[in-house]
Parts: C-alpha cells; structure tokens; sequence
C-alpha cells in the first residue's frame, strides 16, 4: 500500500501500507472540557484518516455539534500515515512516506479529499530493469511482469491466482461456504488449488506482505473478504498503487485537522473504557478494540471476534510490515546494475551474523523523487515476537547487508540518509484474523452491523478496500452516525499520557 513500482511489489502493495487504520470514534463537536471530565457531543477515537474524515463529514451537517477527536499518540495525528523528512544528495530534504501512501484511480473518496485541500495526485512511474523475487536461497532476477519460474509452475500459478479471484468476486453469493472458508487457513487455500511448490511458495511470498501476515495462519474467509472489497484477488493484486500525493498522505489527516480545528483535537489521550449512553462510532483496528473495556459487555459474537483478533496480534508471528525505512543515495546505483529496484523476498535466508531466522527485507522498491533529483530506496521489513533486534543500529545493518545481496556493497552502504519507523511499536494496521473468526465481519452478527447505538467503522470495517486507506474514508463517511446525543467522558476512561 505504500512501496513502489515493479509490478511483483506494486501487486502487493495495494493492499500492504495502505493500511490506515485511524483509532476513531465518530461524533461531532466538541470544545468543553476541563478537570476529570470531558462533555461533548460526539467523541471520535483516533486522529487518523477514519476518524478525521468522520467529523468533517459530521461538523458539514451540523456545525453546531460538539466534536471532540482523542488521540492517543502523543505527538501528531495521521494514524497509519506517516510523512518523515530524509536528507538528500543534493542537500535538501524532502519528506517520504512511511505508512500509507499509494491509491488506486478509482479511490474517489482519498482523491477527492486531495483535490479538497489543493494536494498533487501523481502517477507512480513505471519502473525500467529487472525486478527481484528472492524465495529461500534462490534468487530471481526477470523483467516484466512474469518470473522466471518454469513453464508449469507459471501455469499451476495462474490456475491458483484465478481460482482465488473467482471465489473472491463470488463470496457475498456463496454463504454456505462461509463457515468452511473460514475453518481453514489461506494456507491450506493455496494448498488445495495448486499442485506445486514452488507455486505454493510464490504466492505465499505475494499473501504475507497483502494480508499483512503469515497465510498459514490467517483465516481464508479473511482473505477473501478483503480481496473482494477490492473488486477481486487480481484487483486487489494490481489496482491499488497507481497514484501517490507527493506530499504525503499524511497531509490529509493534517489538513483535515487543521479544519476540524486545534482546540477539537486532544493527543496523547488513549481510551481505556467505552460506557456511553448515546450513539457512539469505534474506528480503532479489531486488535486495539480488544484493549477497551465495554460497559455493558458486547453480544458474544462480537467479543469473540474482537477478543479473537487480540489474541492473533500478541501471538507470536512474523509481521511483514514492521519496520519502514528509506535510503537516500547520490545515484539511482540500483539501475546501472539493470534493475528497477524492486524486491520480493520470502524467507530469505539469514545474513551473516545476524540473530534472525530469515532475511529481513520483505518488500523493497525504488521512490526516487519524480523530478529524478533525489534517489531513494524504500524497504519494508519484518520481524517476530520471538525474535527481534536489539537496537535500530542492529537493524540497520541487517538490511544494508540484505541489499548487498543483490547489489554492490560500496554502493549500498555510500547512502546519503537512513531513516525507518518500527510500527510493530503502535499496532494501528489492519487486524489480520485467525481460522474461525472472521464469519462475525461477513453475517449479520458482525461488527459491521450496530449494536444497539454502537457502530463500528475503520479500516477493518470498511466494504471497499478493507485496510486501505480510501477504506478508512469510507467506513467512516458511510457508516451510520446518528450522533446527536450528549455524553460524559470520565477520567477512568481514558488515560493522558
């Protein structure tokens, strides 16, 4: 959602980095506060793209409204979106992306919002030179979009990807199948359609990084259901990085913000506790709802859900989209070695002296600055919580090291500007979900559907491009939001930090 250009990484990262996940909760104004207690309208949870975009839309119809907007995060709004300055060769510094950043064309909601606050909407350029799919200890260098994997394993992947695109478009039709899609895991999915291992370990290295975790241990409803928010697994696949804000997605939880208004927006205020009266709006991901005491409790399937989605988080796990870094370089290196810069690496085998099981680049790509000014490389990386590094320094060099694999090591270590973002520090993405929980986001007894006067909205439960950042708009602007009601905030309920 977020990285570059070769078609092997752009077909993931639609759905990769876009996860914007905003922590919200959708009401409308607010300006009174003081002492233990904060009195509004509206309480929205989390300063993300959800939540800002839902008082917007609430303060248009009644700007009369009290909307306050909670943040937990301390120091800036923006959620899953995230705009770092990185020194160049040239001697500015510009600002890139380390969250959410690419769109499809025909995410109206984020490209109307861009045109709204005057923000530039660019193509991604076409990347020229070979691409990098690395799978164990082979490595492939190809151009154009097909790896060089064999005559049958490139037929055996395109029966695969095509049989898991028809049961994406057709799930909403197919509700008898939901409980046995949901009792397996994308694994075993992949399995059952393909008859070949290499097959089997290609399209793993495309799921991990799409699905934000391990196929083996999501639930393959799951999969399907956020394939078919998107129009489909081949949609999802290609469709969601062709456009980029040259400012930053960031900017837009910024403007919005700055709309809303200063005194609407309080950071560093984390809810702990959920016991309003009137009609409230939760946008926070599945695993972070899981943190937040409900009074009275949630109907059982929800809470198993939730409670589900809390358990799979803290279990221990790789998780693709850790760790963001860009790298500033004085030369575009990468393309006088004929290559576009565009990395897939599956379990790549570990680099010298490092303490973890497998190499740590998942995505990499090149996000060169349009002008051609300022070369960067962009990487995604991973870790477990049974393993992890011992500092950023540690890190660091396990990715310069994982890039001299496939490029000269004088040229990858003379960067000009490192800089990353551990979100693995901040779980505000897309909750993936374990086999036998996610039939609660498809019926009627999901999260998608109120209780009482509770409504869920967010990046999780959005109905177009789930995880995404025009899914975060969407759920926000198109969830039901009868908040007119006034209601209290104690101070047991939240925690300033």
């Amino acid at each position: 959602r977020f990285l570059p250009s070769s078609h092997t990484c752009q077909l993931i990262l639609a759905s990769l980095f876009a996860v914007c996940s905003s922590l919200a909760k959708d009401f409308s104004q607010m300006s009174a506060f003081g002492g233990a207690q904060l009195s509004c309208d509206v309480a929205i949870v989390g300063a993300g793209l959800s939540g800002l975009s839902a008082a917007q839309r609430l303060l248009q119809a009644r700007p009369d409204l009290r909307v306050l907007v909670l943040e937990a995060a301390g120091d800036r709004v923006g959620g899953r979106t995230l705009t770092k300055p990185v020194r160049c060769a040239d001697g500015e510094s510009r600002g890139w992306c380390f969250g959410g950043s690419h769109m499809a064309k025909s995410h109206s909601r984020m490209l109307q919002l861009a045109k709204d606050f005057g923000l530039t909407v660019s193509e991604q350029p076409e990347s020229a030179g070979k691409n990098i799919l690395e799978i164990g200890d082979t490595i492939d260098r190809y151009e154009g979009e097909t790896p060089n994997l064999g005559t049958l394993t490139l037929l055996d992947l395109d029966k695969g990807i095509k049989s898991l695109d028809k049961l994406s478009k057709t799930l909403m039709e197919s509700r008898p199948s939901w409980t046995n899609l949901d009792g397996m895991t994308l694994s075993k999915k992949i399995e059952k359609e393909t008859w070949r291992q290499a097959t089997r370990q290609c399209l793993t290295a495309i799921a991990e990084p799409c699905f934000d975790g391990e196929p083996d241990r999501i639930s393959c409803l799951q999969a399907l259901r956020i394939a078919n928010s998107a129009g489909g697994f081949l949609a999802l696949l290609s469709d969601g990085s062709e456009l980029r804000i040259e400012e930053g997605a960031q900017a837009v939880c910024t403007a919005l913000a700055e709309r809303i208004g200063s005194d609407r927006v309080l950071l560093s205020r984390e809810l702990m506790q959920v016991s309003a009266t009137e009609d409230e709006v939760l946008t926070p991901p599945l695993a972070v709802l899981s943190r937040i005491r409900f009074s009275p409790e949630l109907p059982a399937p929800k809470r198993g859900l939730i409670e589900a989605a809390g358990s799979f988080a803290a279990s221990p796990g790789w998780m693709t989209s850790a760790v963001t870094a860009v790298l500033t370089y004085p030369t575009a290196f990468w393309r006088s070695q004929g290559c576009s810069g565009d990395i897939l690496s599956h379990l790549g085998s570990p680099v010298p002296g490092s303490a973890m099981p497998v190499a740590p680049i998942a995505l990499a790509g090149e996000v060169t600055s349009p002008d051609g000014r300022q070369p960067a490389l962009m990487v995604a990386t991973g870790y477990t919580t049974e393993h992890s590094w011992p500092n950023a320094e540690a890190r660091r060099a396990d990715i310069l090291s994982h890039l001299a694999r496939f490029f000269p090591r004088p040229e990858v270590d003379g960067y000009v500007d490192y800089v990353e973002h551990d979100w693995g520090a901040s779980p505000t993405g897309a909750s993936p979900l374990p086999p036998g929980a996610a039939v609660g986001l498809c019926d009627s007894t999901g999260l998608l559907q109120p209780t009482g006067r509770l409504h869920f909205a967010g990046a999780d439960f959005a109905t177009e491009w789930i995880g995404t950042m025009e899914g975060a708009v969407q759920s926000a602007r198109e969830r039901p939001m009868r908040c007119c009601g006034g209601w209290r905030l104690d101070s047991e309920q939240y925690k300033i930090h």
